[in-house]
């Protein structure tokens, strides 16, 4: 649907004036007036009057650049979105240290695997060269033997903008799936369109920002992502099973680039939770995370969590709320918010422990002025209900107070892409508890010493760590997982809890001496020694050999790089026979344009055998 009737607006307009949303929320606060200097000037237009800011994805759109793109899509609904982020219909398109000092006992250093190379892995995607979209943000999992003839059954995601160039039925939310010996995916496509429940007869697209996460006790896949126009603002949450994604038949998932239908046959179940109404940017909901309790049994055993970001623009606050699931999707708890009296919220990531307990890690910007931006990481503590049964969650408490932060609005000083500070945590089980690290990236000095106008410019950002051995009641001093010379950034961290290793893999630069632009993805193991306590890191993988140029790609070039990458492992409890897949953007595949070869941006996967 093109436009709304006039009369239709007359109706949204009048209860509006009337009130009939603002309570939406119980916790609105006051407005922070935009002239204090804690607003976030560099935000997008919609957002000027927050003091934390949109994911990368959401700020592309908002970008000049991402609004005539939007507009110029051939897909009505695309259009839009390109109005719900301020387009035009006449927009044109423009162009390894240690954490502690503990001995651990020797592992297998693992090799990466043959089948996606040693030099930048696979390109996780089937769209032919010719006038190739990007690809960014990606997530992965797999269920280990869960494919054809005993092969891994892997899916990822990523952002895909096909749809928005025209070339393909891809929405921006892309999965692409792996069933096989090879390594390479034998379908994709893009999360499919959801009713919308606040619009009769309407329907919402991906948005982008898509997350994967595997359920092996059941033999499910999840995903969330994005979704919004310029009624409706909510997130998808989407269900398929193995047995659908090893099928070829008709219905099922057929190889090659799925059609929308065939997107709907492969994703059979699907919801959208927390819609509030758009409206004009009344709230959005931004950057999703998801995880599933694997148990087998046991309170919880089967859920599935999401958390967001709520932006709210009747109080400009940003706060991080929690939904719990059936594992059949057929039923979700309401809302619940867990950041408490944070209102400058932002980044959630959701992980569940080996009991059950589930554990929410976020950032909140604290009060300090825009150019001496503090991020206050977060960690909430939830016991698990049998969903739709909403959760009980404690306040949130303190994991560190960082004060040098990647901040909101800012870049790195060889990089060309904005990124902020962004936590992640999983756990595992060691002796008689249960260990539970975090990992961020911070910089190495204020990076408001390199202020550029409104940009906040970090020259050297450094994987940080604490970890906690009670469920974050106390937290270890922190440390560097990587403080090498150049940037390191956008970590993700996963637990293999056949043998209690952890995965951290991250981007890094400080292999280009010459530029301090080119990345390199690493991979660093923090192997258990059976006591509870804060190990050290184990050993640091190469996972990509030959270094890549982040602003290489013709469309984006460094304006938008993600948010994140991707980590998966798993195993058998075997030493040698565990499993890490790692999704990351990467440039260096050549697409054709108008004939030219260039390079394109490209979501890749690789794997780690160790």
């Amino acid at each position: 649907m093109e436009m709304r009737t006039k009369k239709g607006w007359i109706v949204v307009l009048t209860l509006l004036f009337l009130g009939v949303f603002l309570p939406i929320r119980s916790q609105t606060r006051g407005r922070i007036p935009a002239d204090t200097g804690d607003a976030n000037p560099s935000n997008p237009p919609g957002f000027k009057g927050f003091r934390a800011s949109p994911s990368s994805t959401v700020q592309f759109y908002f970008s000049e650049m991402g609004k005539s793109l939007l507009m110029t899509s051939p897909d009505p609904r695309v259009r839009d979105m390109g109005r719900a982020v301020g387009g035009s219909d006449t927009s044109r398109a423009s162009t390894v240290q240690p954490l502690l000092g503990v001995r651990v006992p020797t592992f297998d250093p693992g090799v990466i695997s043959p089948i996606c190379g040693t030099v930048s892995g696979c390109k996780f995607n089937l769209e032919p060269a010719t006038n190739a979209a990007p690809q960014n943000d990606e997530s992965v999992d797999f269920i280990r033997g869960g494919g054809l003839a005993g092969e891994d059954l892997t899916v990822a995601a990523a952002n895909d903008y096909r749809l928005i160039l025209g070339t393909g039925n891809v929405h921006f939310s892309g999965y692409y799936v792996s069933r096989d010996a090879d390594g390479a995916p034998e379908f994709e496509g893009g999360l499919p369109p959801v009713p919308d429940p606040l619009e009769s007869g309407g329907t919402l697209i991906g948005g982008g920002s898509p997350m994967i996460a595997a359920d092996p006790e059941r033999s499910a896949f999840f995903a969330a992502d994005l979704r919004f126009d310029y009624t409706t603002s909510g997130i998808g949450v989407f269900r398929t099973t193995a047995a659908k994604l090893n099928s070829g038949a008709a219905g099922d998932c057929p190889d090659g680039t799925h059609t929308e239908d065939q997107a709907v046959g492969c994703w059979p179940t699907k919801t959208i939770i927390n819609a509030q109404p758009y409206l004009g940017f009344l709230f959005f909901e931004d950057k999703p995370h998801l995880a599933v309790d694997e148990r087998a049994a046991g309170t919880g055993a089967g859920n599935v969590y999401v958390t967001a970001t709520e932006f709210s623009s009747p109080s400009y606050a940003s706060r991080i709320w929690l939904v719990a699931c059936n594992n059949t999707l057929t039923a979700c708890s309401a809302p619940t918010i867990i950041s408490g009296g944070d209102t400058s919220a932002q980044f959630s990531h959701v992980a569940v422990r080996p009991d059950g307990g589930v554990t929410v890690t976020y950032v909140n910007r604290g009060l300090t002025p825009f150019y001496s931006q503090q991020f206050d990481i977060k960690y909430v503590r939830c016991t698990p209900a049998a969903a739709p049964a909403t959760p009980s969650c404690s306040p949130a408490t303190l994991v560190y107070a960082e004060t040098q932060p990647l901040p909101f609005g800012g870049f790195l000083a060889a990089q060309d892409f904005q990124i902020a500070t962004y936590p992640k945590h999983d756990h595992r089980t060691e002796g008689t508890g249960t260990e539970t690290y975090v990992v961020w990236d911070r910089c190495k000095i204020d990076p408001s010493v390199n202020r550029i106008g409104f940009a906040l410019v970090c020259p050297d950002a450094d994987v940080a760590a604490t970890a906690s051995t009670d469920n974050g009641v106390t937290w270890s001093a922190r440390v560097s997982i990587n403080a090498s010379t150049q940037n390191q950034f956008i970590p993700w961290i996963k637990t293999d809890r056949s043998r209690g290793i952890i995965n951290i893999a991250y981007y890094t630069s400080q292999n280009d001496g010459t530029f301090q632009h080119r990345l390199n993805v690493y991979l660093n193991h923090i192997n258990p020694d059976g006591v509870l306590n804060v190990n050290a890191i184990s050993d640091t993988h190469i996972i990509t050999s030959v270094v890549n140029d982040p602003a290489a790609d013709r469309a984006l070039g460094g304006l938008f790089f993600g948010d994140h990458i991707g980590v998966a492992a798993r195993g058998t409890g075997v030493d040698g026979a565990s499993r890490a897949y790692c999704g990351f953007t990467s440039n260096d595949v050549q697409g054709l344009y108008g004939g030219v070869s260039a390079p394109q941006q490209d979501n890749k996967l690789t794997r780690l055998d160790y």
